[in-house]
């Protein structure tokens, strides 16, 4: 997770590195996010779409397929 943080910190708002570090937190052993997004939203009281935002930024992200909520 700190890889992948180090490499998307720079593109993130201030409000954005809580939950992007809520998503990396939650990877599982494969690099799956093992958390719903609206559990997420929840948490800390935002609209689906900004954590869907962080979520994009996070999968561009190396290793490829980082925070994939399946194998596509």
């Amino acid at each position: 997770p700190t890889y992948v943080l180090q490499q998307v910190a720079p593109e993130l708002e201030v409000d954005e590195r809580e939950i992007a570090a809520m998503i990396l937190t939650n990877l599982d052993e494969d690099g799956f996010l093992s958390i719903q997004i609206h559990e997420i939203c929840r948490f800390y009281h935002v609209l689906p779409n900004k954590v869907e935002g962080v979520l994009k930024k996070i999968q561009r992200c190396d290793p490829v397929g980082v925070s994939a909520r399946g194998v596509k």
